[in-house]
């Protein structure tokens, strides 16, 4: 596997806010992705689901304010550097798993952004977008470059893989994002074949059904499966078997997310977003309401997010090679 050890620490930075907080519409506040985010949440914006989709103790709420607290990594090579950082999980323990996609790796820092380990490097990933912990904290990886998703234990050993380049079930063109639903299953963005494929915990293939070039997916506590679209640039939903419930968002819509690539999903099936267009993160209700924004123009890609055990929402800047920490 080629892990590497060390006790050298990620980029960890804490600063103040850089502007004063504009009130927006909505119920928003806008401002730079390191400045502090003053929102007003709804009370029943509260317990938010695990890494891997699965309702959690109630002390993990969305809070009332979110500030920046602190960033992981710097653009480089060495052990706790990023390169084109695009997903993000934790484990049971709060660690935090970087999918560090232009160094052919993942890496794994503590929750306070200090390095643990490299797990990998060319000879066993090529750009890797995506991973989940299981709820046995295995590693379920989407190996984009070479087609396939590898399944590592809690060491970061092997355990299996699957898929290689094609259209036929359980072949990928393209994947692009995974997620684990309240089945253990699987769910892939097969995104260069317009599907999403649903396989075992074992990676036996189960089924698959027609999405437009989706690139997030995540699903919420009834199995209900959210997938960010971007031909055209919508959010879609799925009953659990893949049939098509409702949607929102599109080119010509009223909702300013125009580029949807990331998504997680909140315990009160609350939709966090990241825009690439606007740089932002978007927090949405079930009817597409905009409850509350955050991020600005001014720098970096938002990729990827995720809500961690205590509540902090964690972004993926691919741009800046970093990930940014807001609680």
């Amino acid at each position: 596997m080629g892990d590497k050890h060390s006790k050298s620490r990620g980029s960890r930075e804490s600063q103040s806010p850089k502007h004063s907080p504009k009130p927006g519409r909505s119920k928003l506040t806008s401002m730079s992705w390191e400045g502090t985010v003053l929102s007003k949440i709804p009370p029943e914006l509260i317990p938010v689901l695990d890494s891997y989709g699965h309702p959690i103790k109630d002390r993990a709420r969305i809070k009332p304010t979110y500030k920046f607290k602190f960033k992981i990594g710097a653009e480089g090579t060495n052990e706790g550097e990023l390169n084109a950082p695009i997903g993000l999980t934790t484990d049971r323990n709060g660690s935090i798993f970087v999918a560090d996609a232009s160094n052919h790796r993942i890496q794994q820092f503590d929750r306070y952004g200090a390095f643990i380990k490299a797990i990998g490097d060319r000879s066993q990933f090529y750009y890797p977008t995506a991973l989940i912990c299981d709820p046995e904290d295995n590693l379920v990886i989407v190996d984009k470059g070479n087609s396939q998703i590898q399944i590592l234990d809690p060491s970061g050993a092997l355990k299996s893989k699957f898929g290689k380049k094609g259209k036929d079930d359980g072949f990928f063109n393209n994947p692009r994002d995974v997620t684990i639903n309240h089945e253990r299953n699987i769910l892939i963005c097969d995104r260069g074949n317009h599907r999403i494929q649903i396989f075992s915990p074992l990676g036996e293939f189960i089924r698959k059904f027609k999405s437009f070039s989706p690139v997030g997916v995540a699903t919420d506590k009834e199995g209900k499966i959210y997938v960010c679209e971007t031909q055209p640039q919508r959010i879609k939903v799925f009953d659990p078997l893949g049939v098509p419930i409702s949607g929102f968002g599109s080119p010509s819509g009223g909702l300013s997310y125009p580029f949807p690539m990331g998504i997680a999903i909140d315990y009160n099936g609350h939709l966090i977003l990241t825009d690439q267009r606007h740089n932002a993160v978007q927090i949405y209700s079930q009817a597409g309401d905009l409850v509350m924004k955050f991020g600005s123009e001014a720098k970096g890609r938002p990729t990827a997010v995720i809500i961690d055990r205590d509540g902090n929402i964690l972004v993926s800047d691919t741009t800046t090679h970093r990930i940014l920490v807001y609680g």
